[in-house]
């Protein structure tokens, strides 16, 4: 096996839970989705204070755009992904929530996810916000994956290997931009099929003064 390969499987296995259904080197998605679940129970700070029904149409108001915006901007995504940009890709799934940290489109339109689906929710967690958190969560997990693949695009994550005692190491040779590519398109397929899930099961049983969400082309 050569090494290029060796380090595009390395990627893949950092993102087992992204495997699509058909045959690729990404676990089937029923596999996942337990993980997930309980995952999704972990959220971040913000999230868990959302505030519940009793503000839904308000919460609406603030978290649709960012949500509508990460559905557009898949195909900007996937677009920098086909051009082997992998700066802009880094860019874009960037999650800094330091002071002064950077935050992405893919991220920014996460965390508006995971909050709108706490709105599903009062004092306890509903079946509704647990589904929906569950496909959010394929949507951070794609996210990291991706990021992942942009690092070893622009070469910051290659390990220098070789070498006595870290004397004379080489640099780890980059896997080719159609190795990155596909990996990386592929994990972004699974965001699209996630973000309309979610889509379809905010939709269902709506409250009567909230519009409904609109799904994005697969």
């Amino acid at each position: 096996m050569s090494r290029s390969i060796a380090l595009i499987l390395a990627l893949a296995t950092g993102a087992a839970a992204l495997r699509p259904q058909c045959r690729t080197s990404l676990a089937p998605r029923r596999d996942f989705l337990g993980a997930a679940a309980a995952a999704a129970t972990t959220l971040l700070p913000q999230a868990a204070h959302a505030t519940g029904k009793a503000t839904q149409k308000t919460l609406f108001l603030r978290y649709e755009k960012r949500i509508a915006g990460l559905g557009s901007y898949f195909d900007e995504l996937e677009s920098a992904i086909s051009n082997a940009d992998w700066a802009a890709v880094a860019t874009a799934c960037e999650a800094d929530t330091s002071k002064k940290g950077k935050i992405g489109p893919v991220y920014s339109g996460l965390t508006a996810m995971e909050l709108w689906a706490n709105t599903y929710s009062d004092r306890k967690q509903s079946v509704k916000t647990q589904r929906m958190l569950a496909e959010a969560e394929i949507v951070e997990k794609t996210r990291e994956y991706v990021a992942g693949v942009a690092c070893k695009g622009t070469g910051e994550c290659l390990k220098a290997e070789g070498g006595f005692f870290g004397l004379g190491a080489k640099p780890a040779p980059k896997p080719s931009d159609g190795e990155l590519k596909s990996a990386a398109l592929g994990a972004v397929k699974q965001a699209r099929g996630a973000f309309n899930r979610f889509v379809a099961l905010n939709n269902e049983a709506l409250p009567l003064d909230i519009n409904g969400l609109v799904a994005i082309a697969e």
